[in-house]
């Protein structure tokens, strides 16, 4: 989420389109004094802010599918925990809570291999269609995973 942030020494303000999380250098270009937290964060009750991040991804349910049967789905939003998505390729029905899901999502690098677990399912309306939404709990999240989620977060903000 955008961030305001203001120097502790000089006052100056500064504005980033980054979330607080992810600023690295949190040090006054005028004074070299830290900086801090000027404005609310985004309120959400959840461990990790979601992002508002459409991007296409690629699904399976069964581990041992071939690399053709991943099923195309779309990203609504992404945390550095978990995801969002809506299919139309599965009816609610057909989807277990608690099923292992694998999917790989594209940034404008790489791909990005996750291993997941459905927590949530519920249908969406988008438009005049209901599609199934899924929200995955990423398991096992290594720190390369994470920074390339986080590089997902952070190219979304830097381009609107």
């Amino acid at each position: 989420m955008p961030t305001w942030l203001k120097c502790t020494n000089c006052g100056k303000n500064f504005y980033t389109s980054k979330s607080y999380q992810f600023i690295t250098d949190k040090v006054c270009e005028k004074c070299g004094s830290e900086l801090k937290l000027n404005s609310k964060p985004y309120n959400q009750k959840r461990k990790c802010p979601r992002f508002k991040i459409e991007k296409e991804v690629k699904y399976k349910l069964n581990e041992n599918d071939r690399e053709n049967n991943f099923k195309t789905g779309q990203t609504i939003d992404l945390s550095s925990n978990g995801v969002l998505i809506t299919t139309k390729k599965h009816s609610i029905n057909q989807i277990e809570k608690n099923k292992k899901v694998f999917l790989k999502i594209k940034n404008d690098i790489s791909k990005i291999n996750l291993t997941g677990r459905i927590v949530r399912k519920t249908e969406i309306k988008r438009g005049n269609k209901n599609k199934l939404g899924l929200g995955i709990e990423f398991l096992n999240l290594n720190e390369e995973k994470k920074k390339n989620l986080e590089i997902i977060q952070t190219k979304t903000f830097d381009a609107s």
